[in-house]
């Protein structure tokens, strides 16, 4: 307690900032208290921490100034390109609250790396107990029960699946996932460079909680959790560590043990077994079979985007049109950062748009990795734009503080692997 106490006085504004972008995340958006008011202070500290180590550091002319600067020029473009910018200033509150988070961590990882890494290992213990109670709390949700669930908050129209997500509140499953991608390359941190007491049980814990977690997704609707979960989960794997047939055939085993396990499961659970088929049938038909005989939201609100949205060009401008909810398209309009920008600034600029964010996340990573860093690179350019493509997280910062935590991991393991890497030379 005495060495966590040192801890949290050095750098008393930062782990200030930290956990109450924690709480917010895990408590404040499920009890409703406040949450437009914890936002703004969230937003309004990022901007002056950022501000006060740019004027202290001086440092005018480093890179994630340039970044900063090439966002400012992408969306002045945006304004002067489109004559509909009756909207603008109401969309960007949304996406500069964004701006804000990301260029606070990418300070923290380039000034404060050491501080970040003891502060997120100290956290992982809390991170897995709270896995274990949301898991508890989601199984209570299930068969409609309404369990910590606040049914003033509910819209009159209820798809009750979306609601199954324990503490995350609400529509929490983006928010969900991303929490356990988090708790996932955590504990992998942990486990590959800090020997605490527990963690030769770590292996068996993550497969445990990750086997429940498949089950629950397929009672809450979160089909994209099959894809996500387990890809950062391998591309933070090839990184930690190089190949060993041995260690791969190991992983094998713990991969096919799991399948075989949940097989079992899903095979003595007609409810569960029907689930699966009702979550992955119309997918399979719309993105392999390619049926257009069924419909898929998410996809017609994207060609929307592209077609009457000029998105396959410039866009139709972020003034055009409301970020959320916009009846003039559909009340689902929004539902995916995908569908929003390519509709506002076309497909390319919004991929060019997801790497800056990538980029400037990524910039602390040692220069003298190089093929690391233009590894993770690329990899979480690819992955960023599958969450692009899954929920808002462009324009929500509870989704951006949990996606800036996940590559503050592989930022902090690709640093501690050329540290360590120069020790054995």
């Amino acid at each position: 307690m005495h060495e966590l106490k040192i801890r949290i006085t050095h750098n008393w504004l930062d782990t200030f900032i930290l956990c109450l972008m924690l709480y917010y995340v895990l408590f404040g958006i499920w009890s409703g208290v406040g949450i437009n008011q914890i936002q703004s202070v969230i937003i309004c500290l990022c901007i002056v921490r950022s501000l006060f180590y740019y004027i202290k550091a001086r440092k005018l002319y480093s890179q994630t100034v340039l970044y900063i600067v090439a966002l400012v020029v992408l969306f002045c473009f945006n304004y002067l390109a489109h004559n509909d910018n009756s909207l603008f200033w109401d969309n960007m509150s949304y996406i500069i609250g964004c701006w804000a988070v990301v260029v606070y961590v990418t300070i923290l990882l380039k000034s404060e790396e050491k501080w970040l890494e003891k502060f997120l290992v100290c956290i992982s213990r809390v991170v897995n107990v709270y896995m274990c109670i949301n898991i508890i709390v989601m199984f209570l949700q299930l068969n409609e029960s309404y369990f910590l669930i606040d049914k003033s908050r509910i819209p009159s129209v209820v798809y009750y699946p979306d609601y199954i997500a324990g503490f995350f509140g609400i529509n929490g499953t983006h928010r969900l996932t991303l929490f356990c991608i988090l708790f996932i390359c955590l504990n992998m941190y942990v486990y590959k460079f800090k020997k605490v007491k527990y963690y030769k049980r770590i292996p068996l814990f993550v497969l445990l909680i990750s086997l429940l977690l498949f089950a629950l997704s397929t009672q809450n609707d979160n089909n994209t959790f099959f894809i996500l979960y387990p890809l950062f989960a391998l591309f933070l794997y090839s990184i930690l560590y190089t190949i060993d047939y041995k260690r791969i055939g190991k992983l094998c085993l713990c991969v096919l043990g799991g399948i075989i396990a949940l097989a079992v499961v899903v095979s003595t659970n007609g409810d569960l077994l029907k689930a699966i088929g009702n979550r992955f049938g119309d997918i399979i038909q719309v993105y392999i079979f390619r049926n257009k005989n069924v419909w898929d939201e998410r996809t017609e609100l994207m060609t929307y985007a592209l077609v009457h949205g000029k998105g396959y060009f410039l866009g139709s401008g972020i003034g055009s049109i409301k970020i959320y909810s916009d009846t003039r398209i559909s009340s689902h309009w929004g539902m995916n950062s995908l569908m929003t920008f390519t509709y506002f600034m076309g497909i390319v600029p919004l991929f060019l748009y997801a790497a800056l964010h990538t980029l400037m996340l990524t910039s602390s990573i040692s220069d003298h990795a190089e093929r690391t860093k233009l590894t993770i690179r690329i990899g979480m350019i690819i992955l960023f734009m599958l969450v692009v493509q899954y929920c808002q997280v462009l324009s929500e910062i509870n989704l951006m503080i949990l996606f800036t935590l996940v590559i503050s991991v592989f930022v902090l393991s690709a640093n501690k692997l050329y540290t360590e890497k120069n020790k054995d030379v």
